[in-house]
């Protein structure tokens, strides 16, 4: 199995959705760690509450429903999703949280 990477369960991490918005705000910039659903890392530095690119039209869901958080990431300059139970790690307000 070289080459596979597994995602790790959801035992092992740590965060649940409500503690990651706690910890950050819509005025400051942070970084996420995750994995993807293809397993793989993925770092985004990225923000809540930009509104610069909304069109109006808005989601068909709510992220909530869906254990998603929508932030606004600042290399793609876009929207991206990422599942609460995937976060690895958040650096944010000059801490880190795992």
């Amino acid at each position: 199995m070289a080459g596979i990477v597994l995602p790790p369960t959801t035992e092992e991490l740590h965060m649940t959705r409500e503690e990651i918005l706690n910890i950050v705000d819509n005025k400051h910039i942070f970084s996420v760690r995750f994995l993807k659903k293809d397993g793989t890392e993925r770092t985004m530095n990225c923000m809540f509450g930009v509104q610069k690119y909304v069109t109006g039209k808005g989601k068909k869901f709510d992220d909530a429903d869906h254990n998603l958080i929508t932030v606004y990431e600042f290399k793609s300059k876009g929207y991206r999703s990422f599942k609460a139970d995937s976060v690895i790690e958040i650096k944010a307000n000059g801490k880190i949280y795992e």
